[in-house]
Formats: C-alpha cells, structure tokens, sequence
C-alpha cells in the first residue's frame, strides 16, 4: 500500500517543483510578472483540454499504456526550457509540458483515490497534498541553493519525472483505465456537483491568490523579501495542515467541511486588510489561508476517494484535473482585473466574492440535503 502513494505523491511533488521552476527562469530571462501569468495561463488551459481528450485516451490505453510517452514528452519539454530564451518557444515547451504532465497527474490522483479505504483515506490524500504543497517549497529553494544560471535543477527536475513516472508504472496494473464508457466532457460534475464546484474555487484561489500574494504585499509597502515570504507561509500552511483537515474530512461528511473551510478563508480574508500592517499576523494568515485553499483540494479529493466504482474513477480524476485548471485560467484574471480598478484591496475583495458565492452555495446544498438525503451527492 505504501508504495503507490509515494510514487504518486512523488509525482505530484515535481509537478508543482517542475511549474515553479519554469516559472523562476523565465524571470531571471527578464520576462515581465504579466507575460508569467500569461504563460501560467496558457499552461492552465492545456491541462484542461489535455485532462478532457486524455480522457479517451486512458479508456482506451490504459493508465499504464500512457505512462511511457507522456513521461518522456514532459521530460524532453522540461529540459528545454533552460536552452532557450525565446518567449513563444517557451511557452510551446509549456504546452508540451502541460499535455505529458496531465497524463502523470491523472494517473498519481488515481492511485491515490483508488489504494485508499475508509480507515487510512484521511492520511492517504493527506500525503499527497502535502507533497504538492512541498513543491511549491522545494523549487525556489532548490534554485536558492544552486542558482537558474545552471541547467542541474532542471536536469533533476528531469530525471524525477523519470523515475516517477517509471514507479506510478510499476504500481498500476494493465487494465487500470481501461473503459467501455463513454460520457461528455464534464458529465461528472453532476455527479459530484459539490467536488468540482470545490476544485474550480482551488484553482481560482491556488493561481489567483496565493501567485499573487507577494504583489499584494509590495503594494500595501513591503519590501521585496517580505512580500515573497507572504507566499512562503502560505505554502508552510498548505504542506503542514493538510493532515489535521484531511483527518476531519475523513470521520465526517466532506460537504460540510468544504462548507467549514469556506467560511473559514472568508474570516481569514477578511481580517487580512486589517493586519497587513503587522508582518507577523500577516503571516499568520497568509499560512491559514494557504491551508484552506489547500484544504479545498484534499477534502475534494476524499470525496472522490470514496467512489468504489474503480472504472469510474480515472474519468473522474481526469474531469476533476480539468476544472481545476479552469479555475487556474480564471483566476489570476478575476484578482488582477480587482486590483487593476480597485487597488492591492481587490485581492482581497475578489477572491472575498468568490468564497461568499462558494459558501452561500454550498450552505444552501447543504440545508436542501438534509430535507432530500437521497437527491444530493
């Protein structure tokens, strides 16, 4: 058992390590913050597209079947990227990028909701949310240590795909995939309409908040260190505190967690403006923040986990990958289009609507559950 889940919390950690990374070099090139975005965009919306055709493509290969030329392709892209200054061939590579490392996520999430049952499943996805957490750590600080200048991180960031990639292959048995369903592109969101409702916040929150978090520092006059460390806190909340919510998650009903964590990040938000001025409590927040957005992905993710109906499940996770890439996109466009009218403070209030929205609907599935258990997932 415990194999499976480090090879696919291995993957899900040199995901997030391998996106920083680009994202790292194509600064020191010189490229402006808005083209970054851009091209996180572009990246965002080629998993979504990937995770929805990839779709047939597991149902007819396999998890397995796709493992070896998606691993390669992702690798080949990767490494590219550090010979090359050329923004558009960079954002090429990304779209390469993006279509082989789709493949690896959908089959380390299901790995991950397929190996686990009722007694370890908190632990379980636990784990691998806290790897994703820890690459967003182990990235900058890899690049601390050896400097962009060099091709090594990218190289190593090469070679774990590999071994990966060759060890989610190991785990996963022939038929692991394969399927004779066919469904539209989103049809499982009426399936688990509160999952992927949680999965498109995370994605807004993940690249429209936290991505963002130094700027909002900066312009509320912090100086560059100190607003990077906003988004350093931030990713210690999300690597530390994913177990204590998944462990929650697990011994009680998810949608009344994700109800719980919503109305958890709108407090944190709201206080955030008013202790922006104190670096200390700033950070505070900023790790309660990381946590929650974090927490929207783990409790989604048990939710899913408790589906039994195993070839349903990679269909699943493909969908669940997909919207949360929309949400990706959708994002940095809803924050940056507040702060550009309504100053730092629409970062705040951007993401506040989003939450209120998410937690009115979430209350309102909630209260008309308990008058029709039997209607609602």
């Amino acid at each position: 058992m415990i194999w499976p889940i480090v090879a696919a919390s291995f993957v899900g950690l040199i995901a997030t390590f391998s996106m920083h990374l680009v994202n790292l070099r194509m600064h020191h090139l010189g490229i402006s913050s808005a083209l970054i975005s851009y091209s996180v965009a572009i990246q965002a919306l080629t998993i979504c597209v990937a995770a929805l055709a990839g779709k047939r493509l597991i149902a007819r290969a396999g998890l397995r079947g796709t493992l070896p030329a998606s691993s390669i392709l992702c690798s080949i892209a990767l490494t590219a990227t550090y010979f090359t200054a050329d923004l558009y061939l960079i954002n090429a590579l990304r779209i390469a990028f993006a279509i082989g490392l789709t493949f690896l996520v959908i089959a380390s999430e299901y790995l991950v909701t397929a190996r686990c049952n009722e007694d370890n499943r908190g632990n379980v996805v636990a784990w691998y949310t806290t790897a994703l957490g820890a690459g967003t750590i182990i990235g900058p600080f890899l690049v601390g240590i050896m400097g962009i200048d060099v091709s090594v991180p990218f190289l190593i960031g090469t070679t774990m795909l590999l071994v990966g990639a060759a060890a989610l292959r190991i785990c996963l048995r022939e038929d692991e995939g394969i399927s004779d369903r066919t469904t539209r592109p989103f049809a499982a969101i009426r399936f688990m309409p509160a999952v992927f409702l949680a999965a498109f916040v995370f994605g807004i929150a993940d690249n429209g908040g936290l991505s963002l978090l130094p700027i909002y520092g900066e312009s509320n006059g912090y100086d560059t260190p100190s607003a990077a460390n906003l988004a350093v806190f931030a990713a210690i909340g999300a690597t530390v505190l994913q177990f204590p919510i998944g462990w929650i998650a697990a011994k009680r009903d998810p949608g009344s967690v994700l109800l719980g964590i919503g109305l958890c990040t709108l407090g944190l938000l709201a206080v955030l403006p008013f202790v922006i001025g104190d670096k200390f409590m700033a950070y505070v927040v900023a790790a309660g923040l990381g946590a929650m957005f974090e927490g929207l992905y783990t409790v989604a993710l048990i939710r899913i986990s408790r589906e039994r109906r195993v070839q349903s499940l990679s269909a699943l996770n493909a969908c669940f990958i997909s919207v949360c890439s929309l949400g990706e996109v959708a994002g940095p466009l809803a924050t940056g289009v507040a702060m550009e009218f309504l100053g730092a403070h629409g970062l705040v209030l951007a993401l506040s609507v989003v939450f209120a929205l998410y937690a009115f609907g979430m209350m309102n599935r909630w209260v008309r559950r308990a008058n029709y258990p039997h209607t609602f997932n």
